[in-house]
């Protein structure tokens, strides 16, 4: 899987891996982000 594809079911935003350092998930993820998904 390249950097560009996306999961089945995983966020759009930091695609299940994250993006805040943590390697855990984005603040989408946990519905503080402009593009909630709640996850």
């Amino acid at each position: 899987m390249t950097s560009e594809e996306i999961a089945p079911g995983c966020c759009c935003t930091c695609n299940g891996s994250g993006l805040d350092g943590d390697g855990d998930t984005c603040r989408d993820c946990h519905g503080t982000g402009i593009d909630n998904h709640g996850a």
